[in-house]
């Protein structure tokens, strides 16, 4: 993969931003150990809608809310600037040698470039290890309660691959993941094959959290709902327990559990060959609207519709004021990046890092 080698204004080292103006780019190179040269905190991007949304920082990590970013969060929010830890992360593994990363810059980061664009309602991630061209737009539609990532794999590296896609998230459906982890169940829905937990959280009570793989071949999902299972005896998510095993998930659900949702799917490619699949992470007030969203992007070529949707929208949105300065960064910011914070991040979302 051959990263985009526009110029960027306002380069600082670490990042700068697009050509456009309308992408913050981050372009993180592993040092001579190994390790990606991170900015010195957390750069975030906070993407939400009316009633839902999520922080993406610059390795991946970030937490999800539903209706409310402190009463009512999905996962947890560590605000932690130092160690930026992941309570919701992505993995892949090769079938064939059992070897495991992630395909965002954590919590497994792989010593190789990866490029990071925070844009209006979405960030990218673009990446190439173990022969593959990985790449993961995070972004929420337009209304829908949903955290959609968007994945796509392209096999260069000659040879047929036989990958694992897992998708992993701490519940937490209150403000601390202690506050009603013993209440929680986690089950397999007949009608999705998503896994579900009812919420006991005061006013959001009998919602319902979810999470759910999409592929456009329908292949099935294994599951596990104990994050003690999953990450292992102290474990923690830059090593899970799971992903060293030589199997599938296989549980369990139910109650009394470290309660997490860990989702895996198998996908076969092809040398040359590109997959795209979707990881689904959300809250319905019932169990029909959890059913009703699952198939809504299900259906072929809804996500990427969904995606243009929300750019389109940013982009007619944030046009409406425009200024020309002797003064090119006041521009920048004036031109689209202090309206998107101020709606998305103050207005709708109400959260951020300390």
């Amino acid at each position: 993969m051959v990263f985009n080698d526009e110029p960027l204004q306002f380069w600082n080292g670490y990042g700068g931003f697009s050509t456009d103006g309308t992408e913050y780019v981050i372009r993180l190179q592993p040092d001579a150990c190994g390790r990606l040269k991170q900015p010195p905190l957390p750069w975030v991007n906070v993407v939400a809608n009316l009633r839902f949304g999520f922080l993406a920082s610059e390795t991946g990590a970030g937490y999800t809310w539903s209706r409310n970013s402190r009463e009512n969060r999905l996962t947890p929010w560590y605000n932690d600037p130092v160690l930026d830890p992941h309570g919701e992360a992505l993995y892949l593994r090769d079938e064939d040698d059992g070897t495991f990363w992630s395909p965002l810059p954590g919590p497994v980061p792989q010593p190789a470039p990866y490029e990071v664009r925070h844009g209006f309602g979405y960030s990218r991630y673009r990446h190439l290890s173990w022969g593959l061209e990985q790449e993961v737009w995070l972004f929420a539609p337009r209304e829908d309660p949903v955290k959609i990532a968007q994945i796509q794999l392209r096999n260069v590296s000659g040879q047929p691959r036989r990958l694992s896609l897992f998708g992993y998230a701490r519940l937490v459906l209150g403000v601390l993941p202690e506050d009603h982890a013993a209440d929680l169940v986690i089950e397999q829905d007949t009608a999705t094959g998503a896994l579900l937990a009812e919420n006991h959280n005061r006013e959001f009570a009998g919602h319902f959290a979810f999470a759910a793989i999409v592929t456009s071949d329908h292949a099935p999902v294994h599951v596990s709902g104990d994050r003690a299972r999953f990450i292992g005896h102290h474990g923690s998510p830059a090593r899970p327990a799971a992903l060293e095993r030589d199997e599938v998930l296989n549980g369990p659900l139910g109650a009394g559990l470290d309660p997490c949702f860990a989702l895996q799917v198998t996908l076969t490619l092809e040398p040359g060959a590109t997959v795209e699949c979707a990881v689904l992470l959300g809250e319905g007030e019932n169990r029909d609207e959890v059913r009703r969203l699952i198939g809504r992007y299900r259906q072929e070529g809804a996500i990427a519709a969904v995606l243009a949707e929300v750019r389109e929208f940013w982009c007619d949105r944030l046009s409406a004021v425009r200024i020309q300065t002797p003064s090119p960064a006041l521009d920048l910011m004036v031109n689209g990046w202090l309206a998107y914070q101020t709606l998305s991040c103050r207005l709708w979302g109400r959260s951020a890092f300390y």
